[in-house]
């Protein structure tokens, strides 16, 4: 029982039931089970990201894991029973998200329009590996504020690896209700796969207000699209514009 106390008070609730069967299950090798396959059996698990063992003098396992932060959702639908939610990390790997409180999965993104392989832990979804850097920048306190209005990040446009291929694009709608009722609704944000890093300064340095409020803007919605070239000079150069629904695929 010592044992099992002091696995308790290293663990996080998020991942005390990823633990719980690695490390206290009945073993074979009982207390003489060496700490490297305790930490490569728990490192199995997607939603561990590290874990750190050891074993103390008195022969007690002292565990610490790091755990996956979550930028976004998947809605993953099986081909028999029913729908699975799973996580995304910033590098694009997804996981289980065992023990995160509902309310918290409920309030990131949902990735949407995505295709993948595999299943379980060995899910690979297209252009997750831009995805998850994304997302994970637009959660830092430099662009938070835009990021807590985002519902969704469609993929239906990201092609993965191909990155720079025209038309290669990030698309973020946004939360309904998360703006002024007096005036056009930006519904839709979208970022290239390629230049993403860039257009968040572009983003960043916008007035959207003022945009929104101009006399010209008679639209009841608009998109925002990030990286449309401005071929009026000699030199094009990107140029964030507001786009009508109903024109934003033109």
């Amino acid at each position: 029982m010592r044992s099992r106390r002091k696995v308790e008070q290293l663990l996080g609730e998020g991942l005390r039931e990823v633990a719980e069967d690695v490390l206290l299950a009945d073993d074979p090798d009982g207390a003489a089970r060496d700490v490297r396959s305790i930490k490569d059996e728990l490192q199995k698990d997607n939603q561990v990201l590290a874990a750190d063992v050891s074993r103390g003098p008195d022969g007690v396992l002292n565990v610490r894991l790091t755990e996956r932060k979550a930028v976004a959702r998947l809605v993953v639908t099986p081909p028999t029973g029913p729908m699975i939610v799973r996580l995304l990390d910033p590098n694009g790997v997804t996981f289980a998200g065992t023990g995160y409180p509902a309310a918290a999965v409920r309030g990131l993104p949902e990735i949407v329009n995505y295709r993948s392989t595999g299943s379980g832990d060995a899910m690979l979804v297209e252009g997750a590996e831009i995805a998850g850097p994304f997302l994970a920048t637009a959660m830092s306190e430099r662009y938070r504020a835009f990021y807590n209005q985002w519902a969704a990040l469609s993929l239906a446009d990201c092609f993965g690896e191909n990155e720079a291929a025209p038309g290669s694009a990030l698309r973020v709608l946004l939360r309904p209700g998360s703006q002024p009722a007096d005036r056009p609704a930006l519904t839709e944000i979208v970022f290239s796969t390629a230049r993403w890093r860039e257009e968040f300064g572009y983003l960043k340095g916008l007035d959207l207000e003022a945009l929104l409020r101009r006399p010209d803007a008679t639209a009841g919605a608009y998109v925002l699209k990030l990286s449309i070239l401005n071929r009026t000079g000699p030199k094009p150069v990107p140029e964030p514009r507001l786009v009508q629904i109903g024109r934003a695929h033109v």
